[in-house]
């Protein structure tokens, strides 16, 4: 009896310790029906707390399934706790969705958790993760390969989910339940090894104990050695961040001359572009092309990078970006590809110049409407203002003020007929501008209609 209160002790100081629940929460047990989680409901009964018992049927074991559900109800009426289930056919809906019945299964149970949670208004969900499990989570991760990430084992909280037996070992689990006379139901499968996890815990660990008996004591001080690492890890990657990272026209600049001036620049580039959706193989990519020529352009499912000169520039892909924009002369306003266009026709006398390369002040009687917003082509020329007869490429204009490929894509150029009158942001032509003789005048406003960057994740 004393082993069974040492351990309600234990479990009561690691929720303190860990700050897993307040006075006030009322937490959702996932009960599976075996020993693992029927010792956590019992530790949580003896507490006095209320709580709620949740309980998925995959119907992967026929007959068996059925009972593991039925024992799970009768557990939660011993405990007087709600219980809630709910049967997935597991099978079918992963052949739908293309990914294993373990993936399936693990996707199914933690949305229909949330689900529950948010109905009947559960503070945080329980699981009966042990110190077993974390062992095995880091061999698992080390022998597929991992950063360190891979090596903090189970987090104790993640959101609102939270592992209060983190604490304790599989065999003191197994013998507070003995002492407790406490009934659980076994799954056949957990002795297969065609499963890896069930490889590592029936076959590898065993080895490994041979040379450590206390091999779950050490990794988990190894464990807590990792996260104290990964804190420091976190910490610097934040601080370059803060010094290579720039927001510019709605992207982020990376400064890879900067970058270059730290420790295993690699793996920092990794870091800032994994919040973007590029995986390791691809930043390594983009790492060994930094003293090449620029221009080169790596795409992810939701971003792109460019690299240009000293920097690497990242924006967001935009499916719907519009072609080209016709404007007619009763439109007062326009939006084409994030920029807002005001438009109004203002008298001579009533009118005040403007200066800002965001508006252009155009001769509305030289204007052949439908104007057109559309992209710069290669080839566009325009006369810019003040180069009264002479071209100039707008390719070059571009090279001349240092725009990126991405800023130079992303220019609006405003035409009359098949003659550039304004490169929205920059210069308007020489042929459309404001004279003496000018009798009516077309303004034209541009303003950023974006919200900005999506802020990167800390």
């Amino acid at each position: 009896m004393r082993f069974s209160l040492k351990m309600l002790e234990k479990f009561q100081q690691h929720i303190i310790q860990q700050q897993l629940i307040r006075d006030s929460d009322t937490p959702l047990l996932a009960v599976s029906g075996g020993v693992d989680s029927v010792v956590l409901c019992d530790l949580f009964a003896r507490t006095g707390r209320r709580f709620g018992v949740a309980h998925c049927n995959f119907l992967l074991r026929g007959k068996m399934s059925d009972e593991d559900e039925k024992f799970v109800k009768d557990l939660a009426t011993k405990y007087d706790a709600k219980c809630h289930t709910t049967r997935f056919d597991t099978t079918q809906i992963a052949q739908a969705r293309g990914v294993s019945i373990q993936v399936a299964a693990r996707d199914l149970r933690y949305a229909w958790f949330a689900e529950i949670m948010e109905r009947e208004n559960y503070t945080c969900l329980a699981t009966a993760h042990h110190a077993n499990d974390a062992v095995e989570t880091v061999l698992y991760h080390l022998t597929r390969g991992t950063g360190i990430r891979g090596l903090h084992g189970i987090p104790v909280r993640r959101g609102r989910i939270i592992r209060p037996l983190l604490f304790a070992k599989k065999d003191e689990i197994l013998a507070y339940a003995t002492q407790r006379s406490l009934p659980y139901r076994e799954d056949a499968s957990n002795a297969q090894t065609k499963y890896a996890r069930n490889k590592i815990r029936l076959e590898v660990v065993p080895v490994l104990k041979e040379i450590n008996p206390s091999l779950e004591a050490t990794f988990l001080e190894n464990i807590e050695r990792f996260k104290d690492a990964e804190a420091l890890y976190n910490f610097a990657i934040t601080h370059i961040k803060s010094v290579v990272f720039t927001v510019k026209n709605n992207e982020y600049h990376i400064d890879s001359k900067a970058l270059l001036s730290y420790p295993t620049p690699a793996t920092v580039l990794y870091e800032l572009l994994r919040d973007f959706g590029f995986h390791q193989a691809q930043t390594q990519q983009i790492f060994n092309a930094l003293d090449r020529q620029p221009g080169a352009r790596y795409k992810s499912a939701t971003h792109e990078v460019l690299r240009d000169r000293d920097v690497l520039i990242i924006r967001k892909i935009h499916d719907s970006k519009m072609n080209f924009l016709l404007i007619k002369n009763d439109n007062e306003q326009v939006v084409f590809n994030n920029n807002l266009f005001n438009l109004k026709f203002i008298k001579k006398e009533k009118f005040t110049l403007n200066t800002s390369p965001n508006v252009a002040c155009l001769d509305a009687d030289k204007l052949i409407f439908p104007l057109k917003l559309r992209h710069w082509q290669q080839g566009d020329t325009f006369q810019p203002l003040g180069m009264n007869g002479k071209h100039k490429l707008v390719s070059d204009f571009f090279t001349n003020k240092k725009l990126s490929q991405f800023e130079k894509e992303n220019v609006p150029i405003l035409t009359s007929g098949e003659d550039i009158c304004w490169i929205a942001g920059h210069r308007i032509d020489e042929r459309f501008k404001v004279t003496s003789a000018t009798i009516q005048i077309l303004t034209i406003q541009q303003k950023n209609n974006n919200t900005g960057p999506q802020p990167m994740h800390k």
